[in-house]
């Protein structure tokens, strides 16, 4: 019998079809997979800058609330309300007050043409010879103003100054100041984990950076650097709402979550942004992971569609040797082994096939196949009895013909002996008549 494993297969056009639909399944479920990641992984950013912006402007606004509500409560203490300034009193209350907050670097007290009281550190871009925290509270009675941001010569620590004019019983005026550090902001920003690439900065409305903090290393900023000309300064600085989400264009560009307080609040600002290709690490495990998977599904592909291809061969041996067999004239039945499991007829393929091949009316498509396989052999079986029933009749008819055609010929072969004597006889009769005329 030819060996049908060296001959043409559907098996290979199975083979290739189940890989291609598993290529495509594939695709698919990546595609959907990558922009879900991509979308879930964007709203994870977006979530972690907005919390990050909204911490230093939340530990911002309660420093500067803090420093305001303590310099708003001097006027009401004895040292300030009286008659006069006693320096002795005023010295000691200030030193309390520093004490008692941690952001404060130092304070102190102005009067007119009188040497600053203080405690701790006041730099001397604070005093008065600069025109800044003191002339800012003289021009604005009652309010409590706040300098620039700068960077404090000998801790290069980033502080603003805040400053109130004071006034006691008789009018006389002084200037309350105090140096605010942004140590702890500072401290609390270089923990803050936005994506891969981000970076968080609190920034003053004029471009000079406070503190900024994350591993992007385009945006993020020296303490003092100022950054007014930037891209990304300008988009925050121009944009019509108090907060919201940019999209910064260029190489580097990223979205960026902006936070410019509420209306009429101090003029500090904070953002967080991340690069634009802070996914980039995720998506390309995301692109790994599922060539891995892919393969991996490939490979089975392959052994199950090699493990199938040898089912269709074994069962294709199988019509084909009764085919054959048939050719020749020797009709069989399809027969299949009985009472074997299924789990034990996947070790062989041969069996399996013979499984598949059982003869069933109601059974699958090979088993129907089988089953009227089957019942053209019980056709044929009784067409070859009946033609050999007919067949003897004809013969025994035949023998019959042959006697009686026999028979004739005997009889023929009689009637033309008599005919030989008659015509013999007559000549002798004719030749007797002539001798007695004569």
């Amino acid at each position: 019998m030819e060996n049908i494993s060296k001959t043409r297969t559907i098996g290979q056009y199975v083979r290739i079809f189940l890989i291609f639909i598993t290529i495509i399944i594939l695709l698919v479920s990546l595609i959907g997979s990558y922009i879900t990641s991509q979308s879930l992984l964007n709203n994870r950013n977006l979530l972690n800058q907005q919390g990050a912006a909204t911490s230093l402007m939340s530990q911002e606004k309660s420093i500067n609330t803090s420093i305001t509500n303590t310099l708003q409560q001097f006027p009401n203490e004895a040292a300030f309300s009286g008659q006069s300034y006693d320096k002795n009193q005023v010295k000691q209350l200030l030193k309390i007050v520093k004490e008692s907050n941690s952001q404060i670097k130092g304070i102190g007290f102005k009067i007119a043409n009188s040497k600053l009281i203080k405690t701790g550190t006041i730099d001397e871009k604070s005093n008065s010879s600069t025109l800044s925290w003191y002339k800012n509270a003289l021009s604005s009675p009652g309010e409590v103003v706040w300098t620039e941001p700068y960077k404090e010569k000998g801790s290069k620590q980033m502080v603003r100054a805040a400053s109130l004019l004071v006034k006691n019983m008789s009018g006389q005026q002084g200037v309350l100041v105090i140096n605010v550090s942004y140590q702890s902001i500072k401290n609390s920003i270089s923990s803050l984990k936005i994506g891969r690439t981000g970076s968080a900065t609190l920034v003053h409305e004029n471009g000079i950076v406070i503190t900024s903090s994350g591993k992007s290393k385009n945006y993020t900023f020296k303490s003092g650097q100022s950054i007014g000309q930037k891209k990304i300064f300008q988009r925050i600085k121009n944009a019509t709402g108090n907060r919201g989400i940019l999209k910064i264009s260029g190489t580097h560009g990223g979205k960026v979550y902006y936070d410019k307080g509420q209306t009429g609040d101090h003029s500090v600002w904070s953002f967080a942004i991340v690069d634009h290709n802070d996914l980039n690490t995720e998506l390309h495990a995301l692109i790994l992971v599922s060539g891995i998977i892919a393969l991996t599904m490939i490979v089975i592909i392959w052994l199950f569609s090699s493990y199938l291809i040898r089912i269709l061969r074994s069962l294709a041996e199988v019509f084909n040797k009764h085919f054959k067999e048939a050719s020749h004239g020797n009709f069989k039945k399809i027969r299949s082994p009985k009472g074997t499991a299924y789990f034990k007829l996947l070790k062989d393929p041969q069996k399996m096939a013979l499984k598949i091949s059982k003869a069933d009316k109601n059974g699958q498509e090979f088993n129907q196949i089988a089953y009227n396989y089957n019942k053209m052999v019980d056709a044929l079986g009784i067409m070859v009895g009946k033609v050999q029933n007919s067949s003897k009749t004809v013969t025994g008819k035949s023998d019959s013909l042959l006697e009686i055609s026999q028979q004739t010929n005997k009889a023929i072969g009689e009637v033309t002996q008599l005919q030989e004597l008659l015509k013999l006889q007559l000549h002798k009769h004719k030749k007797h008549r002539i001798a007695l005329i004569n």
